[in-house]
């Protein structure tokens, strides 16, 4: 099952190349849910400031919900934005 954090760590290394991806960091808590020292806080920061990605209405990410093929696509082809 992949997850939402999962997906942003895919997508930020697809985005960087697997050398610089795994540096990414942040000292500020992307969504409510996902403190900067969560595994993917660097992943989702990144995904979320590019338009890769985006939370929910209540300011959540919800980093470990699972997600469908549908939504990993939208997230690959689409910017959160649109």
């Amino acid at each position: 099952i992949l997850t939402r954090g999962a997906a942003a760590k895919i997508i930020a290394s697809m985005k960087l190349g697997a050398e610089i991806a795994p540096a990414l960091v942040t000292d500020k808590a992307p969504f409510s849910d996902v403190e900067p020292t969560n595994v993917f806080a660097g992943y989702i920061a990144y995904c979320s400031t590019k338009g890769y990605i985006s939370g929910y209405s209540d300011g959540t990410f919800k980093p470990y919900a699972p997600l469908s093929g549908y939504a990993f696509a939208k997230m690959l082809f689409l910017p959160a934005s649109q």
